[in-house]
């Protein structure tokens, strides 16, 4: 996972958050939640896409300072998903990859939202997010909720009633 990473924010139009090595080290955090789940993607064995998730309640995930500004349906959800990373390495992306991991993801945990974080600055990603439905619901900055110092992130929601029913590739 670290090598996909590091490979995907290389050519990366903005900065990450968090180098390889840092990202490396909040896995042990992510890997112990409960419901923790990964799809990993695969061309002739070789890993070359993650997406990974747990189960979290809306009052941790979107915190005391954002959870008050939250619609009240999402709020009041007992399965909303922390979408943490989507990374695919750059000769497989733009080809539906992210999509489809995604995707899988959404099928193997079944929660009824999923939301994510996103810097305000990543056209990219800001891009396939939108293309696959997430909506803004906030802004937080990287200190408030994550305790790293940084950028501001775009609070992201995706209602996933319709996400099984999707056509695949994008």
């Amino acid at each position: 996972m670290r090598r996909i990473y590091a490979e995907a924010y290389e050519k990366a139009p903005i900065a990450p958050y968090m180098d390889a090595e840092e990202f490396h080290a909040v896995l042990p955090e992510h890997f112990s939640k409960s419901g923790y789940t990964l799809m990993v993607a695969r061309d002739a064995g070789v890993p070359v896409g993650f997406c990974y998730g747990y189960p979290e309640s809306p009052e941790v995930w979107f915190g005391e300072r954002l959870l008050p500004r939250i619609p009240d349906r999402i709020a009041a959800t007992a399965r909303l998903l922390a979408l943490c990373e989507l990374v695919v390495a750059p000769d497989h992306q733009r080809g539906g990859l992210g999509t489809a991991l995604h995707d899988a993801l959404i099928a193997a945990t079944r929660p009824e939202f999923t939301s994510l974080h996103v810097i305000q600055d990543n056209v990219p990603a800001w891009s396939v997010y939108t293309r696959l439905g997430y909506e803004q619901v906030g802004v937080e900055p990287a200190s408030a909720h994550m305790g790293l110092s940084g950028p501001v992130f775009d609070v992201l929601v995706l209602d996933t009633s319709g996400v099984a029913d999707r056509p695949r590739g994008g």
